[in-house]
């Protein structure tokens, strides 16, 4: 999709306070040109309902960690 070209969901996404997938990959791309961006995991669901993980090398102890993390950020958006 052409930069420019802005998708109504991610216009509907934004209005309501949420994030698409479109607009993290984005603002991800963004943080690497930078030279933010040191390690990087992640995981999504197919259009078919799989889902997929990935992560770029590092120490597994480090990976972990970083899940763990992860974990904790959205337990704590739970209770929110």
């Amino acid at each position: 999709m052409n930069q420019n070209t802005i998708d109504i969901r991610d216009l509907q996404a934004r209005k309501a306070g949420e994030d698409t997938p479109r607009m993290i990959i984005e603002e991800l791309n963004e943080s690497l040109q930078a030279g933010e961006i040191e390690h990087v995991a992640y995981i999504f669901t197919s259009t078919q309902g799989e889902a997929m993980t990935c992560y770029s090398a590092m120490n597994k102890l480090q990976l972990v960690g970083l899940l763990e993390f992860w974990k904790q950020q959205l337990l704590a958006d739970l209770v929110e």
